[in-house]
Formats: structure tokens, C-alpha cells, sequence
């Protein structure tokens, strides 16, 4: 059973949470999805933080020493900040303590995303949604180290069309089948801000 609906899709550039393709509004599309799923968009220049705990959907039950960045650069300067409160549960409930995390573009094929210090130490999963198909990312590698950068820069390309994909998966999770790469990296556990300054490469990957 599927239902259709239409859509108002706002100005900018809108990926679908679904299938990957993107969609420039402002203007109103006819959207059909299974019974089971809702209509979803994820607007370029925009950042997510989310638990990258499987099937744990009580925050107090979640482990937050790890969180998932979700990035989608635009090709356009722009700058987008989400702040992270801690656990009610946590030894630093009540205290004024809280991470900001920003994605900035420049229009010029920089992409800067930062997180200021934090209250307890954190390693972060960050995952640049990259906007075509042999799209990828290049850091300096002094930034590298100075971002506490482990392990290798992976660059996850689309699944096919015929697997199911299921959004915000978490690290590892492959992209839409219509959708860009992802550019996902892992940064150490620390109390310290973090800066990562990547350029957009387009190429063959």
C-alpha cells in the first residue's frame, strides 16, 4: 500500500531522506512512499547530531561518549550550528555545559566543521554528505592531527537501487542509491574543541 501526497518543498536544495536525489525549491512535488514511511528531506547547509546506538530509542538508555555528525555541505556560503545538551543522567546534569557543532561552506569548495570543547570526552563519527557521484574531500594533514583525526578518511559510495536503505544508519552506512558519496571520518575521544577544514575534490573515486 503506498499513499501520495503533495509536498511544499521551501527555498534552497532538499535531498531526499528516501532516495537520495535532490530536489530545488521553492515549488510543490506529488510524493507517493509505502504506508510505513513519511516523506523526508534534508536541507543542504544543514547539520544533524545524532546516537549512533542501534535500536535504542530512550535517550536515557543511550551512550553518548560516541555521536554521529550528519554534514550536507552546499555548494553555496552558509553556516548552520547545533548545540548538544548533556543527559539529565550524566555526573554533569545541571550544569551549564553544552558542545556546539557548526558546518560552514564558502562557496568556494571549503568545508569547515567544528565542535566546541566539551564537557565529557566524546569521539565523533563526522560524515560529509557530498553532493555528486566521484565528489570527495582532501585534508591537510596537518589538520589531520591537529583535528585527532584516527584512522582513514572513508569515502562510502551509493548502494543500489534495490537494497533497502534506511536514513541515519549511523557510521558505515552507505548513501542513497541516487545520493552522492559519503566522506566519513572518526575523531579521538577529548574534551577539547575541534576544527576539520576539508576542500571538495571532484574526480573519480
Amino acid at each position: 500500500m503506498t499513499n501520495t501526497r503533495s509536498v511544499w518543498i521551501p527555498p534552497g536544495e532538499w535531498v531526499d531522506g528516501w532516495s537520495g536525489v535532490t530536489v530545488e525549491g521553492p515549488k510543490n512535488i506529488s510524493v507517493t512512499q509505502p504506508a510505513n514511511r513519511i516523506p523526508m528531506w534534508h536541507k543542504r547547509g544543514s547539520v544533524l547530531v545524532t546516537d549512533g546506538t542501534k535500536d535504542n530509542l530512550r535517550i536515557v538508555n543511550q551512550d553518548w561518549t560516541e555521536l554521529t555528525i550528519e554534514a550536507f555541505p552546499t555548494a553555496v556560503a552558509s553556516s548552520e550550528h547545533r548545540e548538544v545538551f548533556e543527559q539529565d543522567n550524566s555526573e554533569y546534569a545541571g550544569a551549564p555545559h553544552s558542545t556546539v557543532v557548526s558546518l560552514s561552506t564558502f562557496g568556494n569548495g571549503t568545508v569547515v566543521v567544528a565542535m566546541s570543547a566539551s564537557p565529557v570526552r566524546r569521539c565523533w563519527v563526522v560524515r560529509l554528505h557530498l553532493h555528486h557521484v566521484g565528489q570527495r574531500i582532501s585534508v591537510d594533514p596537518v589538520t589531520v592531527v591537529a583535528a585527532s583525526i584516527v584512522g582513514p578518511i572513508r569515502h562510502l559510495l551509493a548502494k543500489d537501487c534495490s537494497q533497502a536503505h534506511f536514513p541515519f544508519g549511523g557510521a558505515g552506512v552507505r548513501p542513497a542509491c541516487h545520493a552522492g558519496p559519503i566522506a566519513e571520518f572518526r575523531l579521538a575521544a577529548t574534551t577539547a574543541p575541534r576544527r576539520i577544514e576539508a576542500t571538495l575534490i571532484d574526480g573519480v573515486l
